[in-house]
Parts: C-alpha cells; sequence; structure tokens
C-alpha cells in the first residue's frame, strides 16, 4: 500500500467517482405494483422473507468494502485505467445501477409486509383491505360501494363521521364475514348491533377524521324505533354545527330503524338547546334521504362524496339540476366547468343526457369518476338508478354506459381499521 502513495483523500475522490444508486419511482408508483402483485392478491406467503434492510445494508457495505480493497491493491497504472474506462462507462451502468437499486428496495418494502408478521396476520390484513387495494390500484378510484362487492364474504356497515367543518361524512366499510362470525356467529347483526360492536374500535383519526364515536349514553330498541338515553352533559346542543353532525350522522348510521327518541336519564324527552322544547321523534331516512351529493375536501386534503350539510330536494331533477352549482363555502361541484346536462323521465329510468359528447378520456380521470358517482349516488338517495346519454365511451373504469347503472350501497369507502 505504501508503495502505491494511496491517500485517504484519493480514496474519498475515487469512492465519490463511483455510480450513485437511485430510485426515481413515486410513492404511488410503489404502491401501484404492490396493490397488482399476484403473490399478495392470490395466496399468503408461508414463509418470511430473507430480504430484510439490514441484510441490504450489510450486503452494501460488504460490496463497498471489497471494491476499495481491490483498488488499493492495484498498482498506480491499473487505477488510473480504472478512472478512465469509469468515466466512459459511468453513463451506461448508471440506469442498470438504478434499476438494481429499483429492485432491491421492492424486496426490502415486500419485507416491511411480512417481516414479524405471522401468516394468520398477514392473512387478515389482505382479506380486510382486498377491496380497497383492487380500487386505488386503478388510478383513478372508484370511491362509492356497489352491489356487486357486497359478496356473501362481507358486510357493509355504514358510519357517519365528523367531518372539520362541523358536518357529517357518510363513510362506508366492508367487513370481512369471518370478523362478523366471530362476533356474531351465525345471525345478521343490525346497524345498531354493528355500531355498539364496531364504533368504538374504529380508528378515526387514522381515517383523517375526528375522534366522535361511540355517542354519548346509550340505546335500546322498540319495535322499529331507536331510544336514546342521553346523559345531561351531553354537549350535542352546544351550538348549530354539533347538533347537525349529531343529527346527521345519526341517520347515515342507523339505516335500519324509522325513527330515533331522544330521552333524558328520568325517561322524559330531551330538551335541546337549540330547539328549546321538548325533542320529538326524529325520522331516520338511511340511504333514501333525498339529498344531492357533493365534492367535500378536509383539511388533511381527503375527498369526500356526500350531502350539503344533510339538506335534502323535493324531487330527483331538482338535486341532480341543483348539482351544477357550489353550494357554499364548504362543499365544491362534481360537475365540470363547461358540463352541462339535462334529465328526463323515461319510464322507471332516470336520464342524464350531456349536452355536448362527454368524452371521459379527455378528463382527469378521477375528476371524471367524481362526475359519475356522485350523480349514482343522488340518484340512489331517491332509490332509484340513472342511465347516461351522449357519453363517448360505452364502458369505462367499469361503468356500463349502454344501460341503467346500479345504485351505489354507500358512499366513501374507506379500509376498516380497528384501534389496537
Amino acid at each position: 500500500m505504501s508503495n502505491n502513495k494511496w491517500s485517504e483523500q484519493k480514496i474519498d475522490d475515487l469512492l465519490s467517482q463511483a455510480p450513485k444508486l437511485q430510485d426515481t419511482r413515486s410513492k404511488d408508483e410503489v404502491f401501484k405494483r404492490l396493490s397488482e402483485d399476484p403473490r399478495l392478491k392470490t395466496q399468503v406467503p408461508k414463509k418470511r422473507t430473507t430480504w430484510i434492510p439490514s441484510a441490504v445494508a450489510a450486503a452494501a457495505v460488504l460490496t463497498l468494502c471489497l471494491f476499495t480493497a481491490t483498488m488499493l491493491n492495484q498498482p498506480n497504472e491499473s487505477a488510473e485505467m480504472a478512472k478512465d474506462q469509469g468515466e466512459v462507462s459511468r453513463e451506461t451502468s448508471s440506469q442498470d445501477s438504478s434499476e438494481d437499486a429499483s429492485m432491491t428496495m421492492m424486496k426490502v418494502e415486500e419485507a416491511e409486509i411480512t417481516e414479524g408478521s405471522s401468516d394468520e396476520m398477514i392473512e387478515a390484513k389482505l382479506e380486510n383491505e382486498h377491496t380497497f387495494l383492487s380500487k386505488a390500484s386503478t388510478g383513478n378510484q372508484l370511491t362509492a360501494v356497489y352491489p356487486d362487492e357486497v359478496t356473501d364474504d362481507v358486510t357493509v356497515f355504514r358510519l357517519g363521521m365528523a367531518g372539520d367543518a362541523a358536518n357529517s361524512v357518510p363513510v362506508t366499510f366492508l367487513i370481512p364475514n369471518s370478523q362478523i362470525a366471530a362476533d356474531f356467529g351465525d345471525r345478521k347483526p343490525t346497524s345498531l348491533e354493528l355500531y355498539q360492536t364496531y364504533a368504538p374500535r374504529i380508528d378515526e383519526e387514522s381515517l383523517g377524521f375526528t375522534d366522535y364515536h361511540p355517542y354519548k349514553g346509550s340505546f335500546s330498541v322498540q319495535g322499529d324505533s331507536l331510544h336514546h338515553t342521553l346523559p345531561k352533559d351531553h354537549a350535542y346542543d352546544t351550538a348549530s354545527g354539533t347538533i347537525t353532525v349529531f343529527f346527521q350522522s345519526l341517520s347515515e348510521t342507523f339505516h335500519d330503524y324509522s325513527q330515533i327518541e331522544f330521552l333524558n336519564e328520568d325517561g322524559t324527552n330531551v330538551e335541546f338547546d337549540q330547539a328549546g322544547e321538548p325533542s320529538k321523534p326524529t325520522v331516520l331516512d338511511g340511504t333514501i334521504n333525498h339529498s344531492a351529493y357533493y365534492l367535500f375536501r378536509q383539511s388533511n386534503k381527503n375527498v369526500y362524496l356526500t350531502p350539503n350539510f344533510g339538506q335534502s330536494s323535493i324531487s330527483l331533477s331538482e338535486a341532480l339540476l341543483q348539482m351544477k352549482e357550489k353550494p357554499n363555502d364548504v362543499y365544491e361541484s362534481v360537475i365540470p366547468e363547461g358540463v352541462n346536462f339535462e334529465v328526463k323521465n323515461a319510464g322507471d329510468i332516470t336520464q342524464v343526457v350531456f349536452s355536448q359528447p362527454l368524452d371521459l378520456e379527455k378528463m382527469n380521470a378521477q375528476t371524471a369518476t367524481y362526475l359519475i358517482e356522485g350523480l349514482l349516488l343522488t340518484g340512489a338517495s331517491f332509490g332509484e338508478s340513472l342511465q347516461f346519454e351522449n357519453i363517448v365511451q360505452p364502458n369505462w373504469n367499469g361503468f356500463d354506459f349502454t344501460k341503467p347503472l346500479p345504485m351505489p350501497l354507500g358512499a366513501n369507502e374507506s379500509p376498516f381499521l380497528l384501534k389496537e
């Protein structure tokens, strides 16, 4: 080594000229590749992967040490020749190095999924999120839940979540029936039973909402009516915004009861401060709420399709036409600027006829999805399906525009995340 007259500075210079490994993929590309990997969709790994971050790091250090030792043991002339050859080949090798780094990164990411997880944990996670991942991998994510998704393997659970604009956001979960069987056996639970079992465990903050549930007080059932007994300090009526969220979320959650009555602990009817008189039973309209749907953006940038503070319309035609306008500063229209349509009744089917041929491929994919799903959710809130006319594509993103489209069963599908 002393004969070669190597110095620390020269070693540093040589190492600094080595190709730098880079991975230019975005997080979305990595997520899409993982979600489309057939190994994650069709089977559960039976063995731990041997690729873990620490192993990759150790291999990289070992390779670098061997490379440095080899270069130090060569005569000066060989080092200079290697330096010249490195200058020529650096451009051609950097792309291959980047691809190798990408493959290494993929294996590390796969390790993060499997390392430290039992087969049972992995299987449960994939079962809980299989539909959510499938939708997300399309690039223009569908937000609503449709009848063909509700098989014998899942149960629909709807919940009104507290948004950050003093509003309620309807959210839909698809709970694996293996979880339902573990909690309820062979019987089908009511919306109240689903709520009492899962609402206290839903990780609302991880989903981007205020920690709002469970409701204060207790519930009981009288026929097809709910009784909600509230404590004195319930605070649901401290302001018009708080009571709006309260009533709207109840309606979005308990869809299989006709009404709800609010009682004090002594059995008398609650007098909400905002009303000024004893409360009367409130109708629970569930999914048939006669509401137009709009875009709502949370402060964390999450976007949802939701009614305008639960306001209702007289008819479906009126609701659809109202959707063309921005209703207030909280909600946005799902109808892009320049898009216009008429509403026609054709027997039992309501038609949405676009004034100009609507080319969905020329629109932003997510914007187009919000347009179609916002209209469909509005139709479903009246218990009616829609047929679209004058769309260029006969089929797009799973929608068959040659016939009436199915009514969504719920809005804003979310992963079923439970607190530990």
